[in-house]
């Protein structure tokens, strides 16, 4: 057997899904002489740039040792990762070319899931022992909103989609502690 890639235009749906997707392979593995039909499809490996940029800062998260954030501090146990991806995944299911969160170690080992946009802002966190809380801000009223454990899955499960989805979402908007940071040491 050999492998053939598939080019366009080959077939107009592949094509239209080559277009559609930034990373993915589709190869055809040949019965033999002529190729066609195929003994097998590969299925297409598609994974949504935001579902890419989420694994890539959890696999340097993974990589992290004890240490990493000064003394005493410790890495990530891998079971909060897998625990925050499923988190992120239930989150944004459904969600249309959704932005990524920042997801961002903590030195005592938890994770924190977060979303910083014109419209609001959220923040989950999630505790070595898997306890969860959330902070969050709609800023267009003004209002800040707390949750601990399945209030927090309730209160990012309402706020994720919509704070991942805003067209005017700003990936580089200043957290007000940042801002504080900044003013402190100037």
């Amino acid at each position: 057997m050999t492998a053939t890639t598939l080019t366009a235009p080959v077939m107009p749906f592949i094509s239209e899904l080559l277009r559609a997707t930034s990373a993915m392979s589709l190869s055809l593995v040949d019965a033999g002489p002529g190729g066609w039909p195929p003994a097998r499809v590969v299925t297409p490996n598609i994974q949504p740039d935001w579902l890419v940029q989420t694994h890539r800062a959890m696999g340097r998260i993974a990589r992290l040792k004890s240490g990493w954030d000064g003394q005493g501090s410790v890495p990530v146990p891998t079971s909060l990762i897998y625990l925050a991806d499923r988190i992120i995944r239930d989150a944004l299911a459904g969600v249309i070319a959704p932005v990524a969160p920042f997801v961002v170690p903590g030195g005592d080992g938890s994770l924190q899931i977060e979303w910083h946009t014109v419209a609001g802002e959220i923040e989950l966190n999630i505790d070595p022992d898997g306890s969860l809380s959330i902070w969050g801000r709609d800023r267009r009223t003004g209002t800040d909103f707390e949750g601990d454990n399945a209030r927090a899955l309730d209160l990012l499960i309402r706020w994720a989609p919509r704070l991942a989805s805003q067209a005017g979402h700003d990936r580089d908007v200043v957290r007000q502690t940042a801002v504080e940071i900044v003013r402190i040491a100037a």
